[in-house]
């Protein structure tokens, strides 16, 4: 069984990973054996990873002349932005493990159960399925989760900024995708020196930081002109529009 064998792969090679970060070695077989990369793919990588960063790095200057230009804020906090950027770097392994453990439900409940025996058989196979799969799901369930985050937040860029907040999206939740890109550009040339990619990607989420970020509560479109709205809206306020009309006397007699 292919999923089984990536399975035992990724008990084998996950833990290898973080000798490949400590001594910038490219992860090749953790790219084959677990995520299923062809030969091809993996040599190619690198180039798109490059043309990523160069993306990222182009998303960053876009949101910093909109942060100036149109006074565009982030949607997300400091922490929180960490927290989408480790959430981020770690769906692009997520995805693929989610797709994998999908094909494995998938081959237990059609392989390993006995096939329906007519009407009344329905509850002793639902019983066995979800007997058999229960731990293969709930792992899926907790990785669909750490995945749902990042998606969260894309999502939440298109509904406050529609298209102007694509750029916002690929900058802000594309960190941990970005990081990950230099980790393993560095491990691919076998040159450290990648590692200061990351400077100026810090220098534009400090310059985008620096004017606040707008909470979550408020998801709608455009919040300048909400708070335009609302300040229109107290101005014409019964108590106010009466103080405010000339017949109406200043002072109480």
């Amino acid at each position: 069984m292919e999923q089984s064998a990536r399975l035992d792969a990724l008990l084998i090679e996950f833990p290898k990973l973080w000798n490949s970060l400590k001594f910038n070695i490219y992860p090749e077989d953790f790219l084959r054996n677990v995520l299923g990369f062809g030969p091809k793919l993996c040599e190619r990588l690198p180039q798109y990873l490059m043309c990523f960063v160069g993306l990222y790095l182009l998303c960053g200057g876009l949101t910093a002349f909109f942060r100036f230009r149109l006074g565009q804020k982030p949607l997300n906090s400091v922490p929180r932005q960490i927290h989408a950027a480790f959430l981020a770097g770690c769906t692009t392994v997520l995805i693929p493990l989610l797709i994998m453990l999908a094909k494995v439900c998938a081959y237990i409940v059609r392989y390993d159960i006995a096939p329906l025996q007519g009407r009344g058989d329905y509850l002793r196979y639902a019983g066995d399925a979800f007997s058999n799969i229960l731990r293969v799901a709930m792992v899926f369930a907790a990785l669909l989760l750490a995945v749902w985050v990042p998606l969260h937040s894309v999502f939440r860029y298109l509904r406050v900024y529609r298209l102007r907040g694509v750029p916002h999206l690929i900058f802000e939740v594309g960190t941990g995708i970005y990081l990950l890109c230099v980790v393993l550009l560095a491990a691919a040339f076998e040159n450290k020196l990648i590692y200061t990619l990351i400077l100026p990607a810090g220098a534009l989420l400090g310059v985008v930081q620096s004017a606040g970020y707008i909470p979550e509560a408020d998801n709608s479109p455009f919040p300048e002109r909400l708070e335009l709205q609302e300040l229109s809206s107290l101005i014409k306020t019964p108590d106010l529009a009466e103080s405010a009309s000339p017949g109406k006397e200043a002072w109480p007699d």
